[in-house]
């Protein structure tokens, strides 16, 4: 995949991840009053990671080439780390 690709698909999961977080922030009514703290807690840290995942970008968009691989690799794994708390919010979702 060549640095444009990258890129293009990096947005793309940026815009995807964006879009999880206001879908979950809408079903926020569906959750259990047992579960709304935690559910709070996990979308504030969402949040949190959603900021650090755009500087990422932004850092991969004006990545020269000596730091196009590692900014590409440490955005990968950024975007990676949003799997398990939408998978937990998820199920506080349907609960």
């Amino acid at each position: 995949m060549n640095r444009q690709e990258f890129k293009e698909k990096a947005k793309k999961t940026l815009d995807d991840v964006f879009s999880r977080i206001e879908d979950l922030e809408k079903k926020s009514q569906r959750v259990s009053e047992k579960a709304k703290t935690e559910f709070n807690e996990e979308i504030a840290e969402l949040k949190i990671q959603k900021a650090k995942l755009e500087k990422k970008y932004h850092e991969l968009e004006n990545a020269g080439e000596e730091q196009w691989e590692k900014a590409k690799s440490v955005f990968k794994e950024s975007s990676e780390s949003f799997k398990e708390g939408f998978e937990k919010l998820g199920k506080l979702v349907s609960s």
